[in-house]
């Protein structure tokens, strides 16, 4: 079995193999009652997307947060989080930045230091530094 698969176990017909995507996981056991017990390979997410499950990272100029941004929304306030990502809804449309700008200006606000967008102006998901905060800092200013 590949070793960036984890393996979850069924019964199968003699004769199939257990397809995964469009590779094969390999591995068969076979069962006293004629069924071959076969392992089924199930995609596990890389060590880079697991760190990232935590929307906050250190950045030499202070704290990086990851957003998930859901614009037009019928008023401006933090969510939560999003697929490991803080949950920012903005009342400004996405159109010509005022997003991008309600955003980071939500950011500044909720946690008292400046913050500037780093990556993403065009997508949901951005990446937003918030200057001169430890990740502690802005853990407690945001209540994660």
């Amino acid at each position: 079995m590949k070793a960036h698969c984890v393996s979850r176990l069924r019964f199968s017909v003699l004769g199939s193999r257990c397809p995964v995507g469009r590779s094969f996981c390999g591995l068969e056991l076979f069962s006293p009652v004629g069924c071959r017990l076969s392992a089924v390979s199930l995609p596990v997410r890389p060590a880079a997307t697991l760190d990232r499950m935590d929307p906050l990272s250190a950045h030499p100029e202070g704290t990086e947060v990851l957003v998930w941004v859901v614009p037009g929304a019928s008023r401006t306030e933090i969510t939560g989080l999003h697929d490991g990502a803080l949950r920012i809804r903005v009342a400004a449309p996405p159109e010509g930045g005022k997003a991008n700008k309600a955003v980071v200006a939500t950011l500044a606000f909720a946690t008292g230091a400046s913050a500037r967008l780093l990556a993403g102006a065009a997508a949901r998901r951005k990446r937003v530094l918030i200057e001169g905060l430890s990740e502690r800092q802005v853990r407690a200013a945001l209540d994660l």
